[in-house]
């Protein structure tokens, strides 16, 4: 019978002579207990953070010293009568992005300027991608690439381009 009580103490129960003398509670023993559990999870945590972080510094940096080219983020959805294309690129000018099709491929390309000129090391985070970029997307079947047009503003890029109407059956007259 005593062992099943000592065992039950063991799981979560605060044995009496735990407690710190002259409290009326075990709030003291609580908050240290948990502060010796969780510690090696904060240490942890804080470990990971540092190495994410350097991981990120080396990143940045690497893509800074090399030519590599971002890749831009797109959504692409269509309705009944046109494909669009939708990037946001943000810090980038007008002047900075040009669109080129060759047959099936839409390609985007342009340069985000960072305007600053701010030594590797003095960032603390840098996760923004500065420098040249492109971006190809290959066109569905019923892609039209006679009528694109392109709108840029508020910083998002919008591409329409419409689409053959293949449910249709047109008459070719022969000469």
């Amino acid at each position: 019978m005593y062992q099943e009580e000592e065992t039950l103490i063991g799981i979560g129960e605060i044995p009496e002579m735990q407690k710190k003398q002259g409290s009326s509670s075990y709030s003291d023993y609580d908050d240290q207990k948990t502060k010796n559990n969780l510690s090696p999870h904060i240490r942890y945590d804080d470990q990971m953070s540092k190495i994410a972080d350097e991981l990120n510094a080396e990143v940045s940096q690497n893509a800074i010293l090399s030519n590599d080219e971002g890749e831009l983020a797109v959504d692409v959805y269509e309705t009944a009568d046109y494909i669009y294309i939708v990037a946001p690129v943000a810090g980038v000018q007008m002047d900075n992005i040009d669109l080129s099709i060759t047959e099936d491929v839409l390609q985007i390309r342009g340069r985000r300027s960072l305007g600053r000129d701010v030594p590797p090391q003095n960032y603390l985070i840098r996760e923004c991608f500065w420098g040249d970029f492109s971006r190809s997307v290959i066109l569905p079947p019923n892609a039209d690439p006679t009528t694109i047009s392109a709108t840029f503003k508020n910083a998002v890029l919008k591409i329409k381009i419409g689409k053959f109407d293949q449910g249709k059956t047109r008459r070719i007259e022969i000469k």
